[in-house]
């Protein structure tokens, strides 16, 4: 139970009863530490999208869900909004409207968090104090010419990092190695960040080569004192956002860390910190940069306070008041090292964001026990929306060493199984686990972008079984449906292939799932199927689910692939003469909304030049074809919510 109270919070004989911000999953958590200390919780509601700070209108959306939350539990609670992991967690406008609203925030207080939602300005400060940082030139950037005159005027070299001022997110930055970057890849990030954060103010960094991404969490409470709870390791990052996480730091020179935790706590008097937060820093060899902070729970916070056997949440109460007894820290031998993974909705092969619906998901249920955790943030049957983070899941696992963790995680990340219309980057994980430079420790923050070669084609046997299961499946179409007879070829990823029915040997008889839209024909199909292909395992599990007409998403084992079949027309209507133009059809890379259309119909297309931009859990998605083409029609226009495999446009050859 609550014992004491901070500044404005009057709770009288109520109890108090939290609204927590952010996605499922992380607030899950949240809630179950504030259960224990005596604060009920409801959640952020899963039908109403937490607008982003930097959407028009976004403060009266959030003020809209805060009422709506006053005004069904005020009678009967006292209420504290906690914001979770959220981006309003970092933003001064959160608590401007909650004491607005009379409802306290367990957040900092708006002068800390103006100072750190302006990077720029946090690192100046930091470089003022005399903490090293990579920050070249101290003034903001809004062009590219301003880029220029910038290198030329400090000698900068390629490569080099551009940061955005405000924001948050792994696309706040950019690393550039060429001026080829500057012309090709530059314009596409800057729009980017004037979709997500509605303006383009940057700084420069200097570029380290083979640095360790470090994370210190710490706690500084009303009396002055700083805590520093153990370092995390996040170099193991893809575009910049971390995939996995060690803890505590290995293979860093015990000096290094100790002067980092000094900075760390300098940093958090020096401006005034109450709370929880992170700094991040870059580490190499014996030198160490600030290069970030955070004025709230980090995102993998469980996997830190596991290792240091407390509760990340009681720190943040206790901090601000709301609990009078100083929580505890007692680490445990199970927990000497963690590891923390992320499960995203992506083709990590091909770098694209790949969201859609979950059709299967097992074990259904979140896994808590003394060693390990999976905490699932997508639902069977639900969307994984575009306009999502697309975390699908978090992994924890700990040991007396870190090879017996890194052994468990693997062993839970293999039983995992989601699939649907949507893609994960489970086979990236495994494959990233298994290297032997990972498994050593032998890894920096550019690791997985630079050195990493994961396994993109398996061999000619699981594409043949994932034609053949879908060719199955085509047999079994939406009654009263009349599909002409035709023979057809098959086709998965970019690759010819034969069916082979004496490849699928199923254990028990298929499902025949329902076509996830009325305009589909045919039925998916999910089943298990004995494995020929010696992957570790008797069984190997497949869904497929239509999600264009002949076309397919198939789940294989931690294959995913689509599959299309395409009609193989009469000899006269094949062979083209050299006068004729061939029409093709350009298709959706993943789910998302069409951003931006570039070329109008009629107009001629150089090969490898974006012609419509689809916009998918924040990123943009440029698409365009090895060759010269002309449009010949437009199929979508700007804002249309359009779906993986969905037809484009016309294109003539």
């Amino acid at each position: 139970m609550v014992e004491k109270v901070g500044p404005n919070i009057h709770p009288g004989n109520k109890p108090f009863r939290a609204l927590i911000l952010g996605e499922r999953g992380i607030s899950d958590l949240i809630a179950e530490q504030l259960k224990k200390s005596g604060i009920d919780s409801a959640l952020h509601p899963l039908e109403f999208l937490l607008p982003s700070p930097y959407e028009g209108g976004a403060p009266a959306n959030l003020r809209d869900l805060i009422e709506k939350f006053k005004s069904e539990n005020e009678a009967s609670a006292s209420l504290l909004i906690h914001p979770g992991v959220s981006i309003w967690a970092e933003r001064p406008e959160l608590n401007t409207l909650s004491q607005q609203l009379g409802i306290p925030v367990i957040s900092p207080n708006v002068r800390t968090l103006t100072l750190f939602s302006d990077k720029l300005n946090l690192v100046s400060q930091a470089e003022k104090l005399r903490v090293p940082t990579l920050m070249v030139g101290d003034e903001p950037i809004h062009s590219v010419r301003e880029i220029e005159e910038l290198l030329a005027e400090s000698r900068q070299s390629f490569p080099f990092v551009l940061k955005a001022v405000r924001g948050g997110g792994s696309f706040r930055l950019l690393v550039i190695h060429s001026n080829e970057d500057l012309r090709t890849q530059l314009p596409l990030w800057l729009d980017q960040l004037r979709k997500n954060f509605g303006d383009v103010i940057l700084f420069v960094e200097r570029y380290l080569q083979s640095a360790r991404h470090l994370v210190v969490p710490f706690v500084r409470l009303s009396d002055g004192r700083t805590r520093i709870f153990p370092i995390v390791d996040a170099s193991l990052q893809s575009r910049h956002r971390k995939i996995v996480e060690f803890c505590p730091v290995e293979s860093v020179d015990p000096p290094v860390l100790e002067s980092i935790r000094k900075a760390t706590a300098m940093l958090a008097e020096s401006w005034s910190y109450r709370g929880v937060g992170v700094m991040e820093f870059l580490v190499e060899g014996t030198r160490y940069f600030f290069i970030d902070a955070l004025p709230r729970l980090d995102t993998g916070f469980h996997l830190w306070e596991k290792v240091a056997g407390t509760q990340a949440v009681a720190w943040q109460l206790f901090a601000y008041g709301l609990i009078d007894q100083e929580p505890r820290v007692t680490p445990t031998e199970t927990w000497s090292s963690g590891i923390a993974l992320r499960v995203f909705a992506e083709d990590s092969m091909l770098q694209l964001p790949h969201p859609g619906r979950v059709e299967e998901l097992s074990p259904e249920q979140n896994i808590r026990d003394d060693q390990a955790e999976l905490i699932w943030v997508a639902r069977r049957g639900e969307e994984v929306l575009h306009s999502s983070n697309g975390n699908l899941a978090y992994l924890w696992a700990g040991g007396k060493t870190r090879a017996a963790a890194l052994s468990l995680i693997r062993k839970m990340e293999s039983q995992m199984w989601i699939a649907g219309t949507l893609q994960s980057n489970e086979r990236f994980l495994a494959d990233l686990l298994e290297h032997p430079w990972v498994r050593e420790g032998i890894f920096h923050a550019g690791f997985i972008d630079e050195d990493f070669v994961p396994a993109i084609h398996p061999g000619a046997e699981v594409l043949r079984t994932m034609a053949s299961v879908v060719e199955i499946a085509s047999q079994h179409e939406v009654q009263g449906s009349d599909t002409p007879s035709t023979r057809f070829r098959w086709a998965v990823a970019d690759q010819w292939v034969k069916v082979d029915s004496t490849l699928i040997q199923l254990i028990e008889e298929p499902i025949f799932l329902k076509p996830p839209r009325s305009s589909l024909v045919h039925f998916g199909i999910s089943g298990v199927l004995n494995n020929r292909m010696s992957e570790g395992s008797p069984f190997l599990r497949v869904l497929a689910v239509p999600i264009e007409e002949n076309r397919w998403q198939v789940r294989l084992g931690n294959w995913f692939f689509h599959v299309r079949r395409v009609p193989i027309l009469p000899h006269r209507v094949q062979g083209l003469k050299n006068t004729e133009k061939k029409i093709v059809q350009l298709h959706a890379l993943t789910s998302g909304k069409v951003h931006s259309v570039l070329f109008r119909p009629g107009s001629t297309v150089s090969p490898h030049e974006p012609m419509v931009m689809l916009e998918s859990l924040g990123m943009l998605i440029p698409h365009a074809v090895p060759t010269d083409v002309r449009i010949v029609k437009w199929k979508v226009s700007a804002e249309q919510i359009v779906h993986a495999g969905q037809e484009l446009a016309d294109l003539e050859l």
